[in-house]
């Protein structure tokens, strides 16, 4: 998203019931280029400004994760947290979490 499309997609983007703005793994990849750190500062204040919850999807490494971090993303995803597991392995994993989260 380029700063000369925010105005008219923020329009856009208000008349519908959404509550979550997605940031594209590709914003996510290039972050620590300074074009990347721009692009992604952009969808994360439009997304902030439009009082939506901000996702980043694609986060394979630590500097991609303090950067989003650093920048207050409300939430990410990608191979860095995990691989892709089957739905068995999630709930256990799930299940083992609140357990030991509880005592």
């Amino acid at each position: 998203m380029t700063s000369e499309s925010v105005t008219p997609r923020s329009r856009t983007l208000k008349r519908f019931p959404i509550d979550t703005l997605k940031v594209d793994r590709s914003f996510i990849r290039d972050c620590r280029r300074p074009r990347g750190q721009g692009d992604h500062r952009g969808d994360h204040s439009h997304g902030k400004s439009l009082n939506l919850t901000v996702v980043a999807e694609g986060v394979e490494t630590l500097e991609q994760q303090t950067f989003l971090r650093d920048h207050a993303c409300d939430e990410m995803q990608g191979f860095f947290f995990s691989k892709p597991i089957p739905s068995d392995q999630f709930a256990a994993l799930l299940r083992e979490h609140i357990r030991t989260s509880n005592q």
